[in-house]
């Protein structure tokens, strides 16, 4: 498996695939999707406090959006995702999504 693994990260290096380091950094629509906000002391408001879909762009042009966690600490989170099974949900339901419409 980490043979495979290293082969298809060496292949998508040679095609210029490359991941967007997204934790910790500010929320970007054109490259994120957000899936909720969560409160956080650790990462500033309006950043990604968790990546649970990594995004990736081929050259400048985004291939793949990232599915994210934002920091919202003002109390106010009407879509906030509260338990790691919605958040697993909510990323099977995106991706079957991705899938019907390819």
């Amino acid at each position: 498996i980490k043979l495979i693994n290293n082969l298809l990260r060496e292949l998508l290096d040679k095609f210029s695939v490359k991941e967007v380091p997204s934790l910790g950094k500010p929320f970007d629509p054109t490259v994120h999707e957000a899936l909720g906000t969560a409160p956080s002391e650790d990462t500033g408001e309006g950043c990604i406090s968790e990546v649970l879909i990594k995004p990736y762009k081929l050259h400048d042009k985004v291939i793949r959006t990232g599915h994210v966690i934002v920091v919202n600490n003002s109390g106010k989170n009407d879509k906030t995702v509260t338990t790691k099974e919605e958040l697993e949900t909510k990323v099977e339901e995106t991706q079957n999504e991705d899938h019907k419409t390819k």
